[in-house]
């Protein structure tokens, strides 16, 4: 059996910079996701352009992740 990994938070923000970054960051081959945090997805057409959108990398990518990100 594997061991779990926990995910941490590199980025938080609108959708469109949390897909620049989570392309970004798998072309240097940091696994990525996006995750949708706000309760609102269900309610507001709005949510997929001004939403709270993390990137989500494993724990031992998090030092690499955030070195790339803060390159911009």
């Amino acid at each position: 059996m594997s061991e779990k990994q926990s995910l941490v938070e590199v980025y938080r923000g609108d959708s469109f910079n949390a897909e620049i970054i989570r392309s970004k960051l798998e072309s240097f081959g940091i696994g990525a996701m996006i995750q949708n945090n706000s309760m609102s997805a269900v309610f507001s057409s709005l949510t997929p352009i001004v939403g709270d959108y993390c990137v989500l990398v494993f724990e031992e990518n998090a030092q690499d992740a955030i070195r790339l990100i803060e390159q911009e």
